[in-house]
């Protein structure tokens, strides 16, 4: 038997229901998160738990897993890779042997618990950062620094001054509405809002103030001026890349000009993994030694995957081994390695050099020969090997200060780059501008209610039909059981 309903009839006429059926439905409709505040509480909750968590799971990780919870921000500096490649290979480990027994000493009477980095976060100097970090780590931190100092004077002012001025309209519900601690509460020919307006104005000199007394911090070093002489060329044929050609061509497209200087580029990715394995065996095999020094017992390791959490691993044929003699070998072997893979490296130009001339000048008159015109071209003065170096393709630009280079990545093409940080903002942009604000999110989990079948069975009819609720309701109450 069917039944036909005209929408104009289901709309008009009355849904009579019962108050039994009424507090029925009230009763198994039950909300996870209540409405106070729009959510923002539960969101605060929320947050704070799963920070919480990572919180733990870091600080037992670190402790059970990490290379003898050694404390990163006092590690050793990061070799520099021009005295890597362009010094020998005893003045490089006997420079990391230095800063590593530096780092040892810090880090042993640092990291003790399983929370003993807390502290040593609010105890580590600018000095140590200069030292892992390099002075634009250390500014990075200055400028946070200045910005928490002008949200905390903020957030004061907002919530002493500006949120009981709030509290004093009638327009936004309740004191449990969030709109109630808005602007939109007050009346708009109320005198408070001249406060907003005031305070509005003054956070602007006050921002100003602060950023000021930040920007007379930073200490700018101009010791090395060899850093502005010097140009970094790339698009360089690499079969023909090398100093004696570089030198050539210079030479003769520019015979006024003194070439101080010129350093090649190679691909030294692989080289970069191998020495940061060697340093941190090295770094562990100091730990141990002076663990030995200290207490007078050797350390026991079982150098296999996740073998310092599991205890069970001797009765799957995983025994320890001394732990010393292991990394004393370990170190041997990778510092060998790092050796060979070097050598074939400098086999292996990347077409980049870097070129360093006696004067600005002369840096800035090559710069400019080889800057492209608004014909997207150049033409650049030529030499004997310009048939082979093919300059007018060479992408010419002041090169940074070495220690602002990550020489590992240079033998990264550039599209790879671009797609990367296209990729990566388009995700962080999702993330942060959809899954952020806590009104979306707790809107969501509000959602998710405890609804019996009859609720279920409305939603569905009520979504295929486009109806309103009551509507839909009724459509089903009197369909044939």
């Amino acid at each position: 038997m069917a039944f036909r309903f005209t929408e104009s009839e289901l709309m008009n006429e009355p849904l009579h229901t019962s108050r039994d059926k009424c507090v029925y439905y009230n009763k198994t409709t039950n909300k996870i998160f209540t409405s106070a505040y729009e959510g923002i509480p539960e969101n605060l909750l929320l947050n704070f738990l799963g920070w919480m968590i990572f919180m733990i799971l870091f600080a037992v990780l670190r402790k059970r897993a990490w290379n003898y919870g050694r404390i990163a921000l006092v590690q050793k500096t990061e070799e520099k890779w021009t005295q890597l490649f362009y010094g020998t290979m005893d003045e490089v480990v006997g420079a990391s042997e230095v800063e590593s027994i530096t780092s040892l000493d810090s880090s042993i009477h640092i990291d003790k618990g399983y929370c003993s980095w807390l502290t040593a976060i609010f105890k580590i100097k600018d000095e140590n950062i200069l030292m892992k970090c390099g002075p634009d780590a250390v500014q990075y931190l200055s400028f946070q620094r200045h910005i928490i100092v002008y949200m905390l004077i903020m957030m004061i002012i907002s919530l002493t001054v500006v949120l009981p001025i709030n509290f004093q309209g009638d327009l936004e519900g309740d004191e449990r509405t969030f709109g109630h601690t808005t602007l939109s509460n007050l009346d708009p020919s109320s005198s408070y809002l001249w406060t907003h307006v005031t305070l509005a104005i003054l956070y602007l000199p006050l921002g100003i103030i602060i950023m000021r007394r930040f920007s007379v911090t930073i200490k700018f070093d101009e010791r090395d001026t060899s850093v502005s002489r010097t140009l970094m060329i790339t698009h360089i044929p690499s079969k023909d890349c090398d100093s004696a050609n570089l030198h050539r061509h210079f030479r003769e497209a520019y015979p006024e000009m003194e070439i101080q200087d010129i350093q090649l580029a190679y691909n030294i990715s692989r080289v970069s993994v191998l020495d940061k394995e060697r340093e941190k065996v090295y770094q562990a095999k100091l730990y141990c030694e002076s663990y030995v020094k200290n207490t007078g017992m050797r350390l026991d390791m079982r150098p296999y995957a996740c073998g310092n959490i599991c205890g069970v691993c001797d009765v799957f044929g995983c025994p320890t081994v001394d732990a010393i003699e292991y990394y004393t070998e370990e170190e041997a072997r990778l510092r060998n390695q790092v050796d060979q893979e070097r050598a074939s490296a400098l086999k292996k130009p990347l077409g980049i050099a870097f070129i360093t001339l006696t004067s600005v000048e002369a840096a800035s008159k090559i710069y400019e020969d080889h800057k492209p015109s608004y014909k997207c071209s150049n033409n650049p003065p030529t030499s004997s090997v310009s048939c082979h170096l093919k300059p007018h393709n060479w992408h010419v630009q002041f090169a940074p200060s070495p220690k602002d280079i990550y020489w590992e990545n240079l033998s990264v093409s550039s599209n790879y780059w671009y797609i990367k940080a296209v990729l990566v903002n388009c995700f962080l942009f999702l993330v942060l501008f959809f899954l952020t604000t806590p009104a979306i999110v707790v809107n969501f989990l509000d959602t998710m209610t405890v609804e019996n079948e009859l609720e279920k069975m409305v939603s569905k009819v009520n979504a295929l039909i486009f109806m309103r609720p009551n509507s839909s309701l009724r459509l089903y109450t009197n369909g044939p059981k």
